[in-house]
């Protein structure tokens, strides 16, 4: 029984890798390109992807752009920054409707969140 805890807790390690990305240098570009912050505390404890004198940006993936509104929406609330979102395409022509959808969502929802789109880096 042990080993088969272990041999899962294995598996899933391995697979929570295999679909991680590395969005910290996409962090510290925009932070430096546009003057705020890296992982900038703020109210309730949270943390705040990058923080800027106008904007609360979230970063996310194009696949994930429907939790990224939740979350850059939380974001303002608790930064009192306008909120945003800095979506990350792989490059291929599924992100790009993914992309279409997110703005979409956000108009429709007359939402009051800034889209940056990033291209994802090899």
């Amino acid at each position: 029984m042990r080993i088969a805890v272990i041999i899962l807790v294995v598996f899933l390690a391995q697979a929570a890798l295999a679909g991680s990305w590395e969005e910290q240098p996409y962090k510290k570009s925009f932070a430096k390109e546009h003057h705020g912050r890296v992982d900038a505390s703020v109210r309730g404890g949270r943390k705040v992807d990058v923080l800027t004198r106008k904007h609360a940006v979230e970063f996310e993936k194009a696949r994930n752009w429907d939790k990224a509104i939740e979350k850059s929406l939380e974001n303002s609330n608790r930064s009192g920054k306008k909120a945003g979102i800095a979506i990350i395409k792989e490059g291929n022509s599924l992100d790009d409707y993914r992309v279409r959808q997110l703005k979409r969502e956000i108009r429709q929802r007359d939402l009051d969140i800034e889209v940056w789109e990033m291209e994802e880096e090899d």
